[in-house]
């Protein structure tokens, strides 16, 4: 296209302006694009105000055109000329080729659908030397119904606006929503899916009507809706999009968004229930409604296990204890609270049912021969052993049951055998499936020998290809010898404390300082002979150590210092271990004696706990 400017009828300069490429096909509401070019040749100069005029035409009439001045096109492309003063005129001057954007420099858009002709003009200032103009002929047509962008997302309304919440997941009572970016539809429906969903049933449904429009934020012109979510379904939801037009239809699936649910909480404090024998409560209500709570507000179902000897019943949260068997004694309970997608559960749950006298504990020994330590406390037991009940059945955690009904495979852990000791050697063994069973129980005791002893046994092997007489003859002169080296110790360690004096002599009041000054401590433990500690055939002496213990403990001293001390002072492991075993040994019988059982059912009850003979035999020795 080439425009002639006119200056008083004489040709001054000339003006090339051509439209390199353009779109030749146009879809409704496009912009008009392509590029054009502006030539100016050597000479050529063009005033700051002169312009440029872009028309649309269909069936040679105008329907939309735009005017911009040279300077403003000149401010939208890439390495303009420079502005010049020319005999007092601000302009351009050539050589310059300026390529420039349809779009950029006229924004036109068509609206319309059809066959189109474009006319590009140049105009000078005084707006009469219009040239000449070049017509391309265009096409646009209808546009269809298309979505370019979907966004679903955790929302919240603000002073009615829509802020987007950067997450990717969600709780009940929180607000979602889906938009979309959308152009030439009639119908639009925007369905949100909770996991489990199909097409035909979606969580909810936008259509046209229910469909609003952002004006602001990031994405304006978006359009969609917003739910607050008041269910619970875990899991994926997403939403789905289809708009649809004259011409066609268009759909699309949005991103996922997780939801995750908040499970119920045992909001309850005690761990332990007093029951009547009638399996009332004192009056009180057991409401488990006030006692699980759960930040959905969803309604609970409840339901309790564990219990073996009282029935349950739960109507609407309010539990109820049936004791139909008049039972007395220690149950247990665990109630449990669902919301649908998961549970909460009050943990273990003591029943005291009776109102029976509980005592604490933590292992059977500091219950009484006809008890087990069970959930804490001490209860009554139907059986100790299998022997205790009826053929074809088995002890098991206190009641006799039928044998058939277990099905428990025991796994015993032991330790290392201890130091051997008056010829007897122990071990503490225990089954961690815990099945109530010894069928595969390891030995725990075994005879043994000094490395001492073994040389004597290699000589008495010796001896007794000589006759029976010789192996008995050297076996009392070992006890012989055993015995004068032993009363001979005994008479210097006398001397020995007469001289310095006993640490037993010690006024009550030293010993109350002693536990304040470990050297001192230190200094009195080591002034008492380990042999005071010895295991002579089965009677055992743990009296010194034990006293010291006992002593210390009631001036106030703990037992890890005490141990701590006695280490210190050349005190072994195995030493206190064999003490502390006698403390509760002694503390087991008197308590049980003064409950008038006799010493045999006493002695029956420690080997089924485990316990040494030899070691018990002392014990009840020395407590006569």
């Amino acid at each position: 296209m080439v425009f002639k400017e006119r200056d008083l009828g004489l040709i001054t300069s000339y003006v090339s302006v051509d439209v390199e490429t353009i779109k030749t096909m146009y879809n409704s509401s496009d912009f008009l694009s392509g590029n054009a070019l502006f030539i100016l040749e050597s000479g050529d100069f063009v005033a700051r105000d002169d312009q440029l005029s872009l028309s649309v035409l269909k069936d040679n009439s105008v329907i939309i055109k735009k005017n911009i001045t040279v300077n403003d096109m000149m401010s939208k492309v890439q390495n303009p000329p420079s502005l010049i003063n020319k005999d007092g005129r601000l302009g351009y001057e050539g050589p310059s080729t300026i390529t420039f954007s349809l779009q950029d420099v006229f924004s036109l858009v068509i609206m319309d659908i059809g066959n189109f002709n474009l006319k590009l003009e140049y105009i000078n200032a005084s707006g009469v030397a219009i040239i000449a103009e070049k017509e391309i002929v265009v096409n646009a047509q209808e546009n269809g119904a298309e979505i370019k962008d979907v966004i679903f997302s955790v929302v919240e309304i603000v002073n009615n606006t829509v802020n987007f919440i950067d997450s990717d997941s969600f709780s009940k009572y929180e607000m979602v929503g889906c938009f979309v970016d959308m152009y030439n539809y009639d119908v639009a429906n925007i369905k949100i899916y909770n996991p489990g969903g199909t097409l035909e049933v979606p969580y909810i449904e936008f259509t046209n009507d229910d469909i609003n429009c952002l004006d602001d934020g990031d994405y304006v012109g978006y359009c969609g809706g917003v739910i607050n979510v008041t269910d619970s379904y875990s899991g994926q939801w997403s939403c789905y999009i289809e708009i649809s037009s004259a011409i066609n239809t268009d759909s699309s699936i949005s991103n996922v968004l997780n939801m995750g649910g908040s499970l119920p909480v045992w909001k309850g404090d005690f761990y332990a229930l007093d029951i009547n024998l009638d399996g009332s409560l004192n009056n009180l209500t057991l409401n488990l409604s006030d006692l699980f709570f759960d930040s959905d507000g969803d309604v609970l179902q409840f339901d309790s296990k564990g219990y073996e000897h009282i029935d349950i019943v739960i109507n609407e949260g309010i539990v109820s204890f049936i004791n139909t068997q008049n039972y007395e004694g220690i149950d247990e309970i665990e109630f449990v609270a669902s919301d649908g997608l998961g549970e909460a559960s009050s943990g273990i749950i003591a029943l005291n049912i009776g109102n029976v006298d509980l005592i604490g504990c933590s292992a059977d020994i500091e219950c009484l021969v006809d008890e087990k330590c069970i959930n804490g406390f001490c209860q009554k037991i139907s059986c100790a052993m299998d022997s205790d009940c009826e053929q074809g059945m088995v002890c098991l955690d206190g009641d006799c049951v039928i044998k058939t009904q277990i099905s428990c495979d025991e796994n015993w852990q032991c330790s290392d055998w201890s130091q051997c000791v008056s010829g007897v050697q122990t071990k503490d063994c225990n089954d961690i499936n815990k099945c109530g069973t010894i069928d595969s129980k390891p030995t725990i005791v075994q005879s043994c020998v000094t490395p001492k002893e073994e040389e004597d046994v290699q000589v008495i092997g010796e001896a007794k290809n000589e006759g029976s007489s010789n192996v008995i003859s050297i076996l009392i002169l070992i006890m012989i010898v055993a015995g004068l080296l032993g009363f001979g110790l005994v008479l210097l360690y006398k001397k020995y404390s007469k001289k310095n004096g006993s640490v037993e002599e010690k006024k009550e009041e030293d010993i109350s300082s002693n536990v304040k000054q470990p050297v001192l401590i230190k200094q009195e433990v080591q002034e008492k002979p380990k042999q005071e500690v010895q295991r002579q055939e089965n009677k055992i002496d743990f009296k010194p150590i034990v006293d010291y213990i006992k002593k210390m403990q009631e001036n106030g001293a703990n037992i890890d210092d005490i141990k701590a001390n006695l280490l210190k002072a050349g005190w072994g492991e195995q030493d206190i271990k064999k003490a502390n075993d006698f403390m509760i040994l002694e503390k087991f019988v008197l308590e049980n004696r003064e409950k008038g059982f006799d010493d045999d059912v006493i002695r029956k009850s420690l080997e089924v706990k485990g316990w040494n003979k030899d070691l018990i035999d002392g014990i009840l020795g020395l407590t006569t």
